[in-house]
């Protein structure tokens, strides 16, 4: 948790001033209020895709399946960690190739 907290704070702040000062003055309330907006929903729609992924492969099937309790909780986490490093790749591929460098 400290180690996220460190890793949040570092990023947040640096990447919320480099996108509202490559702005023009004039759209900078607005490029704010967007930015905040995909923060938030990014966060949501991303835990929500790891909740189903956790669902579908059978994480929340505890003890139902005659199995010990941890082996359906062990194989929906390591499903859900997997799709987290597959959303990390793809942002990695996207900011290295997609998105043009700051002037």
């Amino acid at each position: 948790m400290l180690l996220f907290g460190l890793g949040v704070g570092l990023c947040f702040m640096p990447l919320n001033m480099i996108i509202i000062a490559s702005l023009p003055p004039q759209d900078a309330g607005t490029g704010a209020g967007v930015l905040q907006t995909v923060q938030r929903l990014g966060g949501s729609l991303g835990l929500a895709i790891l909740v189903t992924v956790f669902t579908a492969a059978g994480g929340d099937q505890q003890g139902r399946t005659g199995s010990s309790a941890a082996e359906p909780l062990a194989h929906g986490v390591a499903n859900a960690f997997v799709a987290g490093t597959v959303f990390a790749a793809v942002a990695l591929l996207v900011a290295l190739f997609v998105l043009r460098r700051a002037e």
